[in-house]
């Protein structure tokens, strides 16, 4: 008896003849689909669920330029990887009982599948780049299989290259569709593979061969690189973050480098990686993440397994049921993880790709890709495994769709920020709110936009005027739960300012989170545009403080900045009472390398300051004829407030003054149903902090 398999949609063939096996079936696409990713993770059902092994050949729209590729179907399930061209590709799936090594002769029975490949060229792509010492020979040191390495060089790396980061767009492809959140994936940058409109793709066409690849020239000697304490893996190393260090410098510094790489994740492979087994030390090595907007983002990983992996998509397959023992005398068996030539490709490949997923926003999430479940990166491309110690040394098959991401999935946290992420959006999504296509400065505050937790009296409101993709709830700091904002609804637009409660986030996390003995909780708010903040202790910040000024009932909010030397809190007298026809007359804005202060004029000639008024004044007049008051502040701040611009409920506005390049964006105004009635905040040489008091 066959094993149980997955019932797959009704999208059966045309040309299924009477008393042949059933046609290929496809579970994860339907036909005239619209994708937007070069490679196609295709699965389904095909032929005798009795049969252990057939092969299944996918041939591609002839004007692609693209060859056939064999695949493997076992207990009746196949999976299948397709290239794809821009526009609509017409593809055959040719069922045989022949084994996919066994030369094709005849098929029995086929189905067809036509899918549209919509690629968006104003997406930024995930970028690939190898990183080279300044005296590096470029081919040494490869691994067991080096012959083949030293022969092809650097050529030969590339390819293998490319074939990993297509896998990691397809397997993302795939991931999300099931998450419910489209088939949404990053692009690399391959466009320029694809000719003018019109004009005929050459043939034979090579995957492996069309992305982008960038070199990276350290600054740095081979001696540098493979200095043992620079070696992240050495125990006691002096520099173990050196490497990544290293990395970071070539983006930064090699003059050649576009500057792309600077805006949009970069996955980068140190190719003078090798492996000591004299002190058995993988040198020049490093498998470090990070990124977020406004900063470098990229992830950093060793070549020390490249040996293991394909280098054109028909090999896929092969790799990932190769079970060549590691030769511990050229290469290492990585946490004693890779004994075997696929399993050193499941933990190479699947630790660069969590380390992009660092640089795409991610920290390490309680499962999936993020938590290590790259250990069973293959049973997402395969539908067997090779016997070995997980699996009982029995192997695994068939993997399908119900057991082939138990460990190696995206977390759902992980697809929400991905949703939101600029790298994986879609032609389809709502219009992100604010952006001007016309005015590139909108984009930029929209970039910039952070997140601001607001505290109220009946609970704490998360801002951002980009959109709030997702609150995450840790308790005692570990993950527990989390808030999502899709945004998916038709015409909806992203969520601007959302209220916790007490009561609600106590039913959430089943505890009585303003309990004097309950846990830490702590709320992070992740915007549209991956920005992030923090609440670190909802108990203690989530109600805002009441105070009692000069007979009123003043609400102290939050501040930005850091509080420290002299503080101050004042009520604007123009708000005191606006009975007493004292009116606002003029507010200057004091600043210079930041903002360091503000002075507000009044119509009895009175006036009153906040910081030490240093720099220069801009002076802005406030229209006797309009009863205008202050709806809120801009403010870009960090351990200081950089600059700060004021913003009239007229709309009208003294433009943003200070350094308009420090600290990120944030905005300061009054709860719904509220009013700005005062300011506190902090100064020294210039303000460290500002906040509003409202009523």
């Amino acid at each position: 008896m066959a094993p149980p398999g997955v019932s797959p949609p009704p999208y059966q063939s045309d040309s299924q003849s009477v008393g042949s096996p059933p046609a290929p079936t496809f579970s994860n696409i339907a036909p005239n689909e619209a994708v937007f990713q070069r490679l196609l993770l295709v699965q389904g059902t095909a032929g005798d669920p009795n049969l252990r092994e057939s092969s299944l050949t996918v041939h591609s729209d002839p004007k692609s330029g693209f060859q056939p590729t064999v695949w493997q179907v076992n207990w009746g399930h196949f999976k299948a990887l397709v290239p794809l061209t821009p526009g609509e590709n017409r593809l055959s799936f040719v069922y045989s009982e022949l084994k996919a090594e066994q030369p094709f002769k005849e098929g029995v029975c086929s189905s067809q599948l036509v899918i549209f490949f919509k690629k968006d060229e104003t997406v930024p792509p995930l970028h690939l780049a190898v990183l080279l010492a300044s005296d590096s020979p470029a081919w040494r040191d490869l691994g067991k299989r080096r012959e083949l390495l030293r022969s092809a060089g650097l050529s030969e790396v590339k390819k293998r290259i490319a074939i990993q980061a297509y896998l990691w767009q397809a397997f993302h492809a795939e991931q999300m569709r099931r998450h419910n959140l489209g088939r949404r994936t990053f692009p690399l940058d391959d466009g320029h593979t694809d000719p003018d409109k019109g004009d005929p793709y050459s043939y034979p066409r090579e995957l492996q061969d069309m992305p982008v690849i960038h070199l990276l020239r350290s600054r740095r000697t081979l001696a540098e690189f493979r200095d043992p304490d620079n070696a992240q893996q050495k125990r006691g190393a002096r520099n173990g973050g050196a490497m990544f260090d290293f990395a970071r410098e070539a983006l930064e510094e090699d003059p050649s480098v576009p500057k792309k790489l600077h805006h949009s994740p970069v996955a980068v492979l140190i190719l003078d990686t090798t492996y000591d087994p004299k002190i058995k030390l993988v040198r020049a090595h490093a498998a470090i993440g990070s990124g977020g907007p406004g900063r470098l983002s990229f992830g950093v990983m060793g070549s020390h397994w490249i040996w293991s992996a394909p280098s054109d998509l028909q090999g896929v397959t092969d790799s990932f049921l190769d079970e060549t023992r590691t030769d511990e005398n050229h290469c290492v068996n990585d946490l004693s993880e890779c004994p075997t030539s696929w399993m050193t490709l499941n933990i190479g490949s699947g630790a660069w790709m969590h380390e992009v997923g660092h640089a795409l926003n991610n920290p390490h999430w309680p499962s999936g890709v993020m938590s290590r479940g790259y250990t069973e990166l293959n049973r997402a491309f395969t539908t067997r495994e090779a016997p070995h110690q997980r699996n009982g040394f029995k192997g695994l098959s068939p993997i399908h769709p119900s057991n082939d991401d138990g460990e190696n999935h995206l977390h759902r946290c992980q697809a929400i920020r991905a949703r939101w992420h600029p790298c994986f959006r879609l032609p389809t999504d709502p219009r992100l709110p604010f952006l001007t296509a016309t005015d590139p400065r909108s984009w930029k505050d929209w970039n910039e936009c952070e997140p601001l937790w607001v505290p109220t009296p009946s609970g704490c409101v998360v801002k951002c005027a980009s959109g709030v993709a997702c609150i995450e709830i840790e308790v005692d700091g570990e993950h527990r739960t989390h808030i999502e904002f899709t945004g998916l609804d038709h015409g909806h637009r992203p969520r601007q300012e959302v209220m916790i409660d007490p009561n609600y986030l106590s039913g959430m996390i089943n505890l009585n989170v303003m309990s004097p003995g309950s846990p830490k909780v702590k709320l992070n708010a992740v915007g549209c545009n991956m920005r992030q903040a923090s609440l670190e202790d909802y108990k203690s910040q989530a109600l805002s403080e009441t105070l009692g000024i000069q007979d009123l009932v003043v609400t102290k909010g939050v501040f930005v900045g850091q509080e420290r030397d002299q503080k101050w809190m004042s009520i604007l007298p123009h708000m005191r009472d606006r009975g007493r026809n004292v009116w606002l007359k003029t507010i200057v804005v004091y600043s210079g390398a930041c903002f360091d202060g503000l002075r507000f004029v009044h119509t009895d000639g009175s006036s009153q300051s906040f910081g030490p008024l240093g720099g220069s004044p801009y002076e802005f007049e406030i229209r006797p004829d309009e009863d205008d008051e202050i709806e809120r502040f801009n403010v870009r701040s960090g351990a200081w407030i950089d600059a700060l611009e004021v913003v009239m409920k007229s709309g009208r506005t003294t433009g943003m003054r200070g350094n308009l390049e420090g600290g990120s964006l944030r905005i300061l105004e009054a709860p719904r149903g509220q009013r700005i009635l005062g300011l506190f905040g902090s100064s020294g040489q210039w303000v460290n902090s500002i906040g509003l008091l409202t009523t």
